[in-house]
């Protein structure tokens, strides 16, 4: 919980306009791997024994899609602490979070992958690499 103590005034001030250009309102493009690349990723993933993937807060738009993909291929999912909310930790493919307050089945998870998929997420975890 965040809180944040304004003056009774202080909303209610009119301010002068400083903004030196005006605020760009335009939605980014979204990327959208080729064809080329979904098919490289989709042998990898058929290829491989113990796949996890690493969900970032980064995927929050996406929680719908990526369950479907998460059940269609049966893939255990660990999650950053700030994307606690895309996947629901009662998802039967749900093993914790990762990090520093993370659950010792992700680390393990991840530690025992042969093939680390991520979506929305740089991975910042270095140290806990296999």
């Amino acid at each position: 919980v965040a809180v944040i103590i304004c003056p009774n005034d202080l909303l209610t001030q009119k301010i002068k306009d400083t903004t030196n250009r005006p605020v760009d309102t335009s939605r980014p493009v979204l990327p959208t791997p080729s064809y080329r690349s979904i098919k490289k990723a989709a042998k990898l993933i058929n290829k491989s024994k113990k796949p996890v993937m690493l969900v970032g807060v980064g995927a929050k738009n996406a929680s719908t899609e990526l369950q479907d993909f998460i059940e269609a291929a049966k893939i255990p999912v660990i999650h950053t602490l700030p994307a606690k909310t895309v996947l629901p930790d009662s998802h039967p493919y749900s093993v914790g979070n990762l990090g520093t307050i993370g659950t010792k089945t992700s680390y393990q998870t991840i530690q025992d992958a042969d093939l680390l998929i991520m979506a929305g997420t740089n991975f910042p975890y270095a140290t806990n690499l296999p």
